[in-house]
């Protein structure tokens, strides 16, 4: 179904005249495929969204899961992954090569974009899962920071790490 899928949205880049299909083609492999298999296929085909630069699909796709299943800590990795590859170092690359103005549209773009993946880190990090999982999410956003934020947004996600270890010494 993923070969399949990549054809078709290959094929779609010349032609739009079926800009539906891959929606049908991901409707017929969940149909065609046990439920506990759905979550991956939905997650590669938005990861191939991404990939074919049709991110706000790409989107909708794993926040679809995200709202089922908040707990899966690998999609939530995917997801960033994905926003951070497509959307920022792609975005970064392009705006130094068209203007050093700080105005220029794909800077804007690619600092809104820096700020979608802080709220995506903010919303994982707050949730309850274990110290595990919760420790890597930290780590992750701290690297982060560090690439692509200030001082003062590293010094929040330490903040916010600290804070969970509090919540977590009084229960």
């Amino acid at each position: 179904w993923i070969k399949y899928y990549k054809f078709v949205l290959n094929y779609l880049m010349s032609d739009s005249s079926n800009d539906d299909l891959p929606s049908t083609i991901l409707s017929r492999a969940l149909q065609s495929l046990s439920e506990k298999k759905h979550i991956h296929i939905i997650s590669k085909f938005a990861q191939l969204q991404y990939e074919f630069g049709v991110s706000d699909v790409g989107r909708t796709m794993f926040e679809g899961i995200l709202t089922n299943y908040p707990k899966r800590n690998d999609i939530w990795s995917v997801y960033i992954d994905m926003e951070i590859k497509f959307n920022i170092k792609y975005h970064g690359s392009s705006s130094a090569n068209n203007s050093s103005s700080p105005n220029n549209n794909n800077e804007v773009e690619r600092d809104n974009n820096i700020e979608y993946v802080r709220n995506i880190f903010r919303r994982c990090t707050s949730l309850h899962l274990s110290s595990k999982k919760m420790k890597n999410l930290f780590k992750r956003f701290l690297i982060f920071e560090k690439q692509y934020g200030s001082e003062e947004n590293i010094e929040k996600v330490k903040q916010l790490a600290i804070a969970y270890l509090d919540s977590k010494s009084q229960s």
